[in-house]
């Protein structure tokens, strides 16, 4: 999925490049979480956090999954610390970008103090996926 020269920019699947000055917490993975040889149990994952861009001061995170899945009512909740910071409410379905895969963009107030953490729910309020940055974040009921 990545391909990461790192020295000066960094380029990333799906064809897209992000310039040299974002501040990103990349995901790289090895496959796709939850999936196994005997199906998938959740493919939709927060695949990438840029939470600090000085060119523009967009702070965007991406979420990645099989290509169709609506995200229509799905919730990424932005913790700074253990405190709810931000919620953002996504829509659209997931194109198909590669191989019966793809990625949806959106913009969120992303915490960029330490320790902060992001949490991915389905539209029934299931959490999908939690991941902290800049150390542990313990939320209660997470």
């Amino acid at each position: 999925f990545f391909s990461t020269p790192f020295a000066t920019s960094m380029s990333l699947h799906f064809g897209l490049l992000w310039p040299v000055g974002f501040t990103a917490l990349l995901l790289l993975i090895t496959g796709v979480p939850g999936v196994s040889a005997s199906g998938p149990r959740h493919a939709t994952f927060i695949n990438e956090i840029h939470y600090t861009n000085p060119a523009s001061n967009q702070q965007v995170f991406e979420i990645a999954g099989k290509a169709g899945t609506d995200l229509q009512d799905w919730t990424v909740v932005m913790y700074e610390g253990g405190t709810v910071h931000d919620t953002v409410t996504l829509t659209g379905a997931i194109p198909d970008q590669q191989e019966g895969f793809g990625t949806l963009a959106f913009q969120g107030n992303i915490p960029s103090t330490h320790p902060s953490a992001l949490a991915l729910k389905d539209a029934a309020g299931n959490l999908v996926q939690f991941l902290s940055y800049g150390g542990v974040v313990t939320v209660g009921g997470e």
